[in-house]
């Protein structure tokens, strides 16, 4: 049971990718000299982006393009638009 639902979990993210969906951005981390946030869209779909370390996002709501799926964790890559 618990295979299913991993499996149909990771089939319902991987038909995610491609789309362009509002992110809120929730959380900042550091690791070494790169900047990353996490986040989630309206549908509760955890993302994760690379971005710039000048650019304050958490607690904004922004744009973004769900490029890839990352399986082993299970959480979006995103894109800023």
């Amino acid at each position: 049971m618990h295979q299913l639902a991993e499996q149909l979990k990771r089939d319902w993210l991987s038909a995610q990718t491609g789309q362009m969906v509002d992110v809120l951005w929730e959380r900042r981390k550091e690791e070494v000299g790169r900047v990353f946030y996490s986040g989630y869209t309206p549908n509760y779909c955890k993302v994760l982006l690379k971005a710039d370390p000048v650019t304050p996002l958490e607690n904004r709501i922004t744009p973004v393009n769900l490029v890839a799926l990352d399986t082993q964790e299970l959480v979006l890559q995103g894109e800023l638009l």
